[in-house]
């Protein structure tokens, strides 16, 4: 699992929805330091986050810790 890709994949997720860091912070009832750490690849999501993400962007959870999608 590579931090910095599941970051980079999370952050082209984002732009894809074109939402700011703030934005989906808001949607997820956390900080916008947590979704930049997150991002940056300096941390992970709590799974509880992952799953909504996954769901959020359409992705399966195994794409979001692999950093890409697989398939598609």
């Amino acid at each position: 699992m590579n931090q910095k890709k599941i970051g980079d994949f999370l952050r082209k997720l984002r732009y894809e929805k074109e939402l700011t860091q703030i934005q989906l912070a808001e949607i997820l009832f956390v900080s916008n330091k947590s979704v930049s750490r997150w991002e940056k690849g300096k941390s992970l999501p709590d799974i509880d986050i992952l799953m909504k993400l996954a769901h959020f962007y359409d992705v399966s959870l195994e794409e979001l810790l692999d950093g890409q999608r697989n398939g598609k």
